[in-house]
């Protein structure tokens, strides 16, 4: 993919602190799952307008696997960003097999994963995100990746964003949704 012109082909991502991927069977690994528990018990309303719960198929186990991402809207199309790159298992996830399933609030519909590459679509999404200020950890998570909050650092770096379009396919509606917790 030819998503820059970063001298860089070999950047690692410096995350620490906040931003470092939180070991498994940490308290801040447990953190990260709460969300999706909570939807389970029927606290779903509290997530809903920033998250969504986005289903993959194990690459190696074919078993379905769901993590709560943020996410914005432009045009119809639902955005997400893997904040930790090429490293989550549900970007590995969408590289095997990139049909997903997409849950925000009651409606849930199949998706085609892919990973933003064209420059015009990138920059429209980036602005989107850039007004909507992100979130919290938004400004670290852009120095952990040596870009500086500002849009043509961003576009400079962007094969450092893993920025994922999510292009419906269909949809189940609310009623004949197979469950999306199952």
């Amino acid at each position: 993919m030819n998503l820059g012109e970063d001298p860089q082909t070999d950047f690692r991502q410096m995350a620490s602190g906040a931003m470092a991927y939180p070991a498994p069977w940490t308290l801040n690994r447990l953190l990260f799952k709460l969300p999706l528990a909570l939807i389970r018990i029927g606290l779903g309303f509290l997530f809903w307008r920033s998250m969504l719960v986005l289903t993959t198929t194990g690459r190696k186990s074919g078993a379905p696997h769901q993590v709560m991402l943020s996410f914005f809207v432009l045009d119809e199309t639902y955005y997400v960003i893997s904040g930790w790159g090429e490293s989550t298992d549900w970007y590995q996830n969408i590289e095997a097999d990139p049909t997903v399933r997409v849950r925000v609030g009651p409606q849930v519909w199949r998706a085609q994963a892919r990973r933003v590459e064209e420059l015009r679509e990138f920059e429209q999404a980036m602005q989107v995100l850039l007004a909507g200020s992100g979130d919290s950890h938004f400004e670290s998570w852009l120095a952990s990746l040596e870009i500086k909050p500002q849009f043509p650092d961003m576009l400079a770096k962007r094969n450092r964003i893993h920025l994922i379009a999510l292009d419906r396919l269909g949809s189940w509606g609310t009623s004949e949704a197979p469950n999306p917790m199952a």
